[in-house]
Parts: C-alpha cells; structure tokens; sequence
C-alpha cells in the first residue's frame, strides 16, 4: 500500500518575492552592473562581485567542428576560426613548420644517389655510370681514377691504341717587336708523324707561314 504525505502551508510568513528583499543579501542592484552573486568571506550571506581573471578568451559566435583556433590580433583575448584542419598522426617536436603542407606524402625519404631516412641524408658514391650526378657546376677533381679510354677518335681525330700522341714546341722569339720576313727555323721530328693541327700565339700583329 503507498503511504501519502500531506503538506500544510504554514501561516503568518511574510516572505519575499525579490532577491534584493531578502534579509541577506544586498539592498540594491545600483553599482552592480556584470557583477555576479557570491558567498562572502565570512560565509553569512551573499553579495555582489566582480569576476576577476586574466584568461578570459573571447571567440567568434560560431566555427567550423576541428578547425584550428589562431589568436585574432594581439591583445591575446581574441581567436577565431583559422579555417585549417590537422589529419593524421603528429608524433614529436613539430617545429619550423610554415607554408601548405598538403603535399607531403608519409613516406617523404629521398632515394637515389642522394638517400634519407628522417633527418639523416647521405650521398652514396658515384661510379660514372646510371643517373648523371653533378653536385657542381666547375667541379675539382682530387685523384680521380679516370680509367682506360674506351672513345676512339679525340676532336675528330682518330686514336690507335699503338700510335703515341705527341706535341712539338717551335718558339720564335721577336724581342717584343714583330719579327722580319724570312725563314726563322725548321723543326725535326725524328720518327713518322702525322701532324693533325697547328696552334699559333704571337704577342704582335702581323701573318706567318707553318710549312
């Protein structure tokens, strides 16, 4: 059987419809504007106060579900909506990250002549043959292993494996003046040659004959 409880109001209470007619709290909302109601020190009744802080943040009235929130200027109490998103998995430091990042694929490490593994990047020696490799524009060569000459003609002329290449020198000294007309020399060369081509250089104008 359920058991009914009967209330009777009580009588001669005089009450308040008002929070400011209460006995404990305070007598007026003047002076009071954005203040909210709080226990006192002393915990015997309520009173108007100020909310006091340095965190509050002040956002837009809505945003996009997982954007990234930017601060908005530079008082540090104002963000909004960045409009970015971040997918997948982010482990460890991220640091100097700038620009769109859209295109990096997981697996960004370099193959080829030039590897890397993370942070780490080698240069793997290179042999002269596959995937030209050139690191500079007039590169300097310390020991080089040029191996044997495999092309057989230099120029346009043509090597024989048995023949010696050979270069003559022929000066005719002017004295810092043009040299007179005349037969200046004969050069001997003591075996059988072929002479492919001639260089001249003179230090003043003029014409001359190679026989």
């Amino acid at each position: 059987m359920a058991k009914i409880a009967y209330f009777k109001k009580a009588s001669g209470g005089a009450g308040s419809s008002t929070f400011i007619g209460l006995t404990d709290v305070p007598a007026s909302f003047t002076g009071s504007a954005l203040k909210v109601a709080r226990v006192n020190a002393g915990e015997t009744a309520l009173e108007f106060a100020t909310v006091t802080g340095t965190g509050d943040v002040v956002g837009p009235a809505s945003a996009v579900n997982n954007n990234v929130v930017l601060f908005n200027g530079t008082t540090g109490k104002l963000i909004k909506d960045s409009g970015l998103t971040l997918a997948g998995t982010n482990t460890g430091d991220q640091t100097n990250i700038s620009g769109n990042a859209a295109t990096v694929t997981t697996n960004a490490n370099l193959t080829g002549p030039i590897t890397s593994v993370g942070n780490a990047t080698s240069i793997a020696s290179q042999t002269g043959t596959g995937t030209k490799f050139v690191m500079d524009t007039s590169p300097t060569l310390t020991t080089p292993n040029i191996g044997a000459a495999t092309a057989t003609t230099v120029n346009s002329q043509l090597i024989n494996a048995n023949t010696p290449i050979a270069t003559a020198t022929f000066i005719i000294d002017g004295g810092g003046v043009a040299i007179t007309t005349g037969i200046k020399g004969d050069l001997t060369i003591p075996f059988g040659s072929t002479i492919n081509s001639v260089t001249m250089l003179a230090d003043q104008s003029g014409s001359a004959v190679v026989d």
